[in-house]
């Protein structure tokens, strides 16, 4: 694929023209005075091949007006020949449409590519538009020239623009080494290793976060053996005391059954004697039996005499008050007797009707009076069941109430958090994080007060380091006047400020008025009275520097001190070259981290910097504190919720007793139905008998009036014969009175003489009773004896049945291996002893029961120890993905390290090669510089000398970076050096085309060396060549083209024109 023919249209000031490129082994030359627009055929080259160097604005006319549209074709023939001939036509054409409404409306572009076996009669065979169909967009028009064509100008090299052929000795090493590693692919290497290295610190940095999660993990598991051991320890204590608990227990046992077998003894030998005294008692009982019957007998003959005393006292009584009863009656007789006639008249029914109707409702109401009671009996007893009830039920709604809505809070309490378990988590979780967020906010403190330091000296344009500020502030105590040196100097505004690094090493450097003085750091003191300039400067150009204009004269005379002493430093050992110090005892690098500090533009881009750095440094600490204050009152909301959830678990432990409430309620609400309807039933009948009760009362009084007049007038006769009765009666009752006296006073004299008897009797009496006092003395001790054995046994059989009880509980409740006696105890204890220790016993065994401890503590250890085992594991994993991922690094850097090198070695040798053609030592080298900050730069350096010159050989780029003149290369010389790497790289290309575009190819070359690079590429590259060149030339250079077009400008039209010179050989 040769360039075979140009055909442009509506480009800049040329007319319509196609320009015949010649065949692919002629060699083109397109030469004219500068500015006549010979660069632009080349820009029109890469614009049709769509290179990314061509900016389609620059194609357009400037004497276009600003609305005028413009339209513009630019056609480029590839005749399909040579050696990369692709599999297609004679002719393949690649065309690119420009259209723009006016100068600041879009571009619209096409390109399409023809072919054809003939170049005036070529076809259509794909068009590429912006988002164009079937996938034919200019993304895909670039990748069909790289793949399929081979001629894609940015990636092969094909054009090489202004200047750029000749940049390589203007170019910085920096920018030269990036320039080769992207002709060679090895940027992508060099990214590879980089992130690669990139890898390194991820995985460095995740690390550091796994060993501080494993150091988290780590107290996590400390936390758990601690729970572990307190469980075990609590599970070995309730064993021991378990163990002595019960084995104390059964010596208890054993010793209340002793005792009980003794007192029982000791309790029968007192019985024997209580019942011996007991006989004894019954005799003595037995005689004082016989005297008291004795007495007995004449209190009776007394009791009988004295009751027939009485009984005459009372007759006789008796037999007066009837006497004056009868007199009294037989007055109240007759005054009766004249009243009952008036009483007759009321009667309705005979006295027989009445007295059966009265008797009958007696009957009925006794009976209903009896239904009534018990009645009001079952009444009452139903009441009192349905107040039970009713309590019961009160009582039932009340607790299952309140259960329902503990039970209710408790699961909406266990939805909302889940459990107390995962409370503790997010509890530790928090915790943790807070920590980790305190530990940041204490760095980010320490950082902004630093920031704020910076801020204010970069605001009051005062950058004085902590060494220099500290020899500043020591000067002063030394009562010496002292000046930094961006006090006394400052970076020329044009100059850039790179220049500054040059100066790394004196630029942090203290100028005192005075002298013997002792410094206190490592940094550079200069005694301004010691320095004595050998001229007056104001400027070094060398390192862009100026003498501040806000200084006092004083100031300026020391200023220009100041600036003399660093030019020294350009003149003479020590000497300061790329930014370090040499002297003959070693190199001095950077005195301070690398920042700029001598041009105030520098300061004002570095306080912007540092004022985002605190915004984002402050925003980043009170989100941080904001998160600690926020983790802070969510650790107390938790803790409140940790309490609340372990209250929730309980009660959700009452669900089965809820459910039994709703039972037990249920049948008590069930009772209380069948206890009104029971109710009403009894009210009911209560009524109709409380009826039934009042009519027969009503009767029986009725009856009872009727019968009480039959009664009245039954006695109307039987008074009249009572009054006679009552006459007769009296006179009988006085003889009776007179025998009754006489009888009374017998009877008294009968009375005493039994009494006396008795008397005698009494005293005898009480001499057996104080004997029987004595025995009945004895018995009573005995049976006080034998009650203390009974209580001291019901005492033994109440304890020992408690220790067996106990040991029943116990044994349900001890593990089985712990239910064993513990021989070593000693079994000869006291019972105080054995009590004091079985509650001690007791006591532990209780506390290590009632302790809390996390019975999940086994389960919990080993959940820790998993996941300290697994954080151990990515720990552990990351380290070998570290390992490995260095082991990559190393691999890569050997790659690109070995890359570098061996194409270097190639280049080298070529360009060593060609510069020796032209009487030149050359040297092609490389250096790799690491950061303080780890990433690593290389620089490519290209050096040159002339043959049989001393001296070491110097980088081409010397002269044009610093401006000196009379050192380094002249300006021939670099072009010449620059040349021949250039063709020392293209020759290591792996492709290798059929041709190659050079814009001011020769401009800075002789004629000689012009004639000589030139048929040093043609011979080398063995391509056809397309020159580009601003001078004019001998016949010999012509001669070396097939063609020469000559472009010409009439700026009065305007117009550029090219007129086209076949050069017959």
């Amino acid at each position: 694929m040769i360039p075979y023919q140009l055909k442009i249209h509506g480009v800049r000031d040329y007319s319509p023209r196609s320009i015949h490129l010649g065949e692919p082994d002629e060699h083109i030359l397109i030469t004219g005075p500068n500015g006549v627009g010979k660069s632009t055929l080349t820009f029109c080259l890469g614009a049709v091949l769509y290179s990314s160097k061509v900016e389609l604005e620059g194609l357009r006319s400037t004497n276009l007006k600003v609305n005028d549209p413009w339209y513009a074709r630019i056609t480029l023939i590839f005749l399909n020949e040579g050696k990369t001939k692709i599999d297609g036509p004679k002719f393949i054409a690649f065309q690119l449409t420009v259209n723009q409404d006016t100068k600041n409306s879009p571009i619209q572009r096409e390109y399409e590519v023809l072919y054809g076996q003939d170049q005036e009669h070529l076809t259509s065979h794909a068009r590429y538009t912006s988002g164009g169909t079937a996938g034919r967009t200019f993304k895909a028009y670039r990748e069909d020239l790289r793949v399929r064509y081979k001629i894609e100008p940015d990636i092969y090299y094909l054009i090489w623009y202004q200047q750029e052929v000749n940049q390589f000795a203007a170019m910085y090493p920096e920018e030269r080494f990036r320039k080769f590693s992207d002709m060679f692919e090895i940027s992508e290497m060099q990214k590879e290793w980089e992130a690669s290295l990139e890898k390194i610190k991820e995985v460095r940095t995740e690390i550091e976060y796994l060993k501080a999660i494993q150091k988290g993990a780590e107290l996590n598991l400390n936390a758990a053996q601690t729970e572990l051991n307190k469980y075990l320890d609590n599970k070995k204590r309730i064993l021991t005391s378990g163990q002595k608990y019960y084995t104390l227990l059964h010596h208890m046992i054993g010793y209340y059954s002793t005792s009980i077998e003794r007192t029982s003894e000791q309790k029968a030998n007192d019985q024997v004697e209580k019942e011996k005294r007991i006989v004894a008692q019954q005799k003595l009982k037995q005689i004082m039996s016989e005297l008291e019957q004795q007495k007995t007998q004449l209190s009776q003959n007394i009791e009988v005499l004295s009751e027939q005393l009485k009984h005459i006292n009372d007759q006789l009584q008796q037999r007066q008050d009837e006497d004056t009863q009868q007199q009294n009656l037989q007055q109240q007789l007759e005054q009766q007797l004249e009243k009952i006639d008036e009483k007759r008249k009321y009667l309705r029914f005979d006295a027989d009707t009445t007295q059966r109707k009265l008797e009958q409702t007696k009957k009925q109401y006794a009976t209903i009076t009896n239904q009534l009671g018990e009645l009001s009996n079952q009444h009452t007893r139903l009441r009192k069941q349905e107040r039970e009830l009713d309590q019961e039920k009160a009582r039932l709604e009340v607790t299952s109430s309140q259960l329902k809505d503990e039970i209710t809070k408790a699961e909406k309490r266990k939805a909302i958090y889940g459990s107390s378990a995962q409370i503790e988590q997010q509890i530790n979780t928090v915790s943790l994080q807070n920590e980790q967020d305190f530990e940041q906010i204490q760095r980010l403190k320490i950082e902004l007060q630093m920031m704020e330091r910076n801020i204010t000296q970069y605001e009051l344009k005062k950058v004085v380091s902590t060494r220099q500020q500290q020899g500043l502030l020591h000067l002063k105590q030394q009562q010496l006047e002292a000046y930094t040196l961006r006090e006394l100097i400052e970076l020329m505004p044009s100059a850039p400020v790179q220049l500054e690094k040059q100066l790394e090493a004196i630029k942090y450097s203290i100028f005192y008025v005075g002298k013997n003085y002792k410094p206190v750091n490592d940094l550079y003191y200069v005694s301004l009275p010691q320095l004595v300039p050998t001229e007056s400067i104001s400027k070094l150009p060398e390192f862009g520097l100026q003498i501040r204009n806000d200084l006092t004269e004083q100031q300026r005379n020391y200023a220009n001190k100041a600036l003399w002493w660093v030019k020294q430093f350009i003149l003479e050992s020590p000497k300061i070259e790329q930014g370090l110090l040499y002297d003959t005892r070693g190199v001095r690098g950077a005195q301070e981290a690398a920042q700029y500090i001598l041009s105030d533009g520098a300061i004002e881009k570095l306080l912007q910097e540092v004022q985002q750095n605190y915004s984002k440094t402050k925003n980043e600490q009170q989100q941080l504190e904001k998160q600690y204050t926020e983790n802070q009152q969510q650790l107390k909301q938790l803790q409140g919720h940790l309490h609340t959830m372990q209250l929730a678990e309980s009660t959700l432990l009452k669900q089965a007793d809820y459910a039994s409430y709703l039972q037990q309620l249920e049948l008590v609400e069930q009772k209380l139905s069948d206890l009104y309807d029971e109710q009403t039933a009894l009210e009911i009948q209560l009524d109709e008998l409380k009826s039934e009760q009042m009519e027969a009362k009503h009767n029986q009084d009725f009856y009872e009036q009727q019968w009480k007049i039959h009664e009245e007038l039954g006695a109307f006769a039987d008074q009249q014969m009572q009054l006679q009765q009552i006459v007769q009666a009296r006179k009988y009752l006085q003889q009776n009175i007179r025998a009754l006296t006489t009888e009374q006073e017998s009877k008294d004299r009968e009375i005493n003489q039994q009494k006396r008897e008795q008397s005698q009797l009494g005293e005898q009496q009480q001499q057996f009773e104080s004997e029987l006092k004595i025995v009945e003395s004895q018995i009573t001790g005995y049976e006080l004896t034998i009650q203390k054995a009974m209580d001291k046994l019901e005492l033994d059989e109440t304890m020992k049945s408690r220790c067996q009880l106990d040991l029943i509980e116990l044994e349900q409740i001890l593990p089985q291996e712990a239910q064993q006696l513990d021989e070593q105890l000693a079994t000869n204890m006291s019972l105080t002893m054995l009590q004091a220790e079985s509650e001690q016993a007791q006591a532990q065994l209780r506390n290590a029961r009632l302790e809390k401890i996390n019975e999940n503590a086994q389960q919990n250890y080993d959940q820790q120890k998993a996941d300290f085992d697994k954080k151990n594991a990515d720990l552990a994993k990351s380290e070998q993905l570290l390992e490995s991922n260095t082991i990559r690094a190393n691999e890569l850097e050997d790659r690109l390290e070995t890359t570098i090198t061996m194409h270097l070695i190639k280049i080298n040798t070529l360009f060593q090669k060609y510069m020796d053609l032209f009487q030149f030592e050359g040297q092609v080298e490389k250096e790799r510089i690491e950061e303080k900050s780890g990433r690593v730069n290389f620089r490519l350096y290209i050096k040159a000398r002339k043959i049989g010159h001393q001296g070491a050989l110097e980088d081409v780029s010397m002269k044009a970076r610093s401006g000196k003149v009379g050192l380094g290369v002249s300006g021939g010389e670099e072009s010449l050096s620059s040349l021949l790497f250039a063709l020392a790289l293209l020759q290591n290309l792996a492709t290798s085309p059929g041709y190659i575009v050079l814009d001011e190819f020769d401009s800075a070359l002789d004629d000689e060396r012009k004639n000589k690079v030139f048929n040093l590429y043609a011979e080398e590259l063995q391509r056809k060549l397309i020159i580009v060149s601003p001078k004019g030339h001998d016949e010999m250079y012509y001669n070396c083209f097939s063609k020469v077009f000559i472009v010409e400008h009439d700026a009065t039209i305007p117009k550029s024109t090219i007129r086209g010179i076949q050069n017959k050989k």
